[in-house]
């Protein structure tokens, strides 16, 4: 591939980046504290994308190989924080720190300084410096990895207590978007290690673009849904519902459980069990008791926790649709009885039944999808 051809692509890459980053730019956030953070790593991606695009604008060629090795290692080591940054605050808000990251990327600048310093006056230990650096940013890569998986078990593990609902679907795209930007991440350190042609490079510039998009596209589509994450990661120490005036019950002990049973049995009736998105201590709440008053009444009641009674609830609703709805369409079902992920409701239906409800439906004779 000659010179021009590969530039071409360069310029056509950067201006297709360059559109994602308005997109971003112009997307409208709420407010609230929570997202505060959120809108921050937005502004930082769209000056990751910013930068990638003016970096396609510069015009190197094959005797410039080294040169495009250094700045494609501080261009990685600058995305490489970013997109963790990113990563970390999606599934943890309120938990992210600048001081931080401006120390690292005080440190990557240094760094990139002193390899432009020893190329320009030393250039006998420029592959020195190179490999280096290299050394450094997988260091880096992994540092990032080490960090981002102990933020997301912390996360995760707040979430479900927040929640009571298994939220491993949630955190899945997040997830995607970290793991995919290291293996970016890894090609980059790949291709800066190896001589490339301009070939080479334009296979990596074609593939880092269309990741590019891809990227826009995920980090839209969590600001749509990620309030899921803000308002979790907004609830105090004490919960809500311990602070809050409760409605009155009577004092002795038989009376408040007379009365809770009598506000979960109302609960039922309107089939509260099927929202979603809820949290634990909202649902108390709504009940006239604390989270903890609720626990201890599912533990002392019937063995059990609330999130393992209301989730045998929603199943068993779901028998029930199938069975009394001919024509039911079990593609959407898990919607209707307050599941979001599609494939966790079909394998808890499948633990409690022993069959995939598309079976089920087929045993008891209602029309099929």
């Amino acid at each position: 591939m000659d010179l021009d051809t590969h530039f071409m692509l360069s310029i056509a890459s950067s201006a297709v980046i360059a559109t994602v980053a308005v997109t971003l730019a112009l997307v409208r956030l709420p407010r609230s504290k929570g997202w505060r953070r959120s809108n921050a790593a937005r502004w930082t991606l769209v000056a990751s994308f910013i930068t990638l695009a003016a970096s396609g604008c510069f015009k190197v060629g094959d005797d410039t190989r080294e040169l495009v090795s250094m700045v494609t290692i501080c261009v990685g080591s600058y995305q490489a924080l970013l997109f963790a940054y990113t990563a970390t605050v999606f599934v943890a808000p309120l938990d992210v720190t600048v001081k931080r990251s401006a120390a690292i990327i005080a440190a990557i600048t240094a760094a990139a300084g002193a390899m432009a310093a020893i190329m320009a006056w030393l250039p006998q230990y420029g592959t020195a410096a190179l490999a280096a650096a290299i050394a450094a940013y997988c260091a880096q890569l992994c540092a990032h990895t080490v960090r981002y998986r102990k933020v997301e078990a912390t996360a995760k593990a707040k979430l479900e207590a927040f929640y009571d609902e298994d939220v491993e679907h949630r955190l899945r795209p997040v997830n995607r978007l970290f793991y995919s930007a290291l293996c970016i991440g890894v090609l980059a350190a790949v291709f800066a290690a190896i001589p490339m042609s301009n070939l080479c490079y334009s296979v990596f510039v074609a593939i880092y673009t269309l990741y590019y998009v891809w990227v826009g596209a995920m980090v839209i589509n969590y600001f749509i849904d990620g309030d899921f994450f803000v308002k979790a990661a907004e609830r105090p120490t004490v919960s809500e519902a311990a602070s809050a005036p409760a409605k009155a019950k009577p004092d002795t002990d038989s009376g408040a459980t007379e009365a809770l049973n009598k506000a979960i049995a109302e609960w039922v009736k309107r089939r509260g069990y099927t929202q979603c998105d809820v949290s634990t201590d909202q649902i108390a709440l709504e009940l006239g008791v604390t989270r903890q008053q609720l626990a201890s009444y599912f533990q002392s009641t019937f063995h059990t926790t609330f999130r393992s009674w209301r989730l045998r609830l929603r199943l068993e609703e779901a028998q029930r649709l199938i069975r009394e709805t001919p024509g039911l369409k079990v593609s959407q079902l898990h919607e209707m009885v307050g599941f979001n992920d599609r494939s966790n409701f079909h394998n808890k239906f499948v633990e409690l039944t022993g069959m995939t409800p598309k079976a089920y439906q087929q045993k008891h004779g209602c029309a099929t999808d």
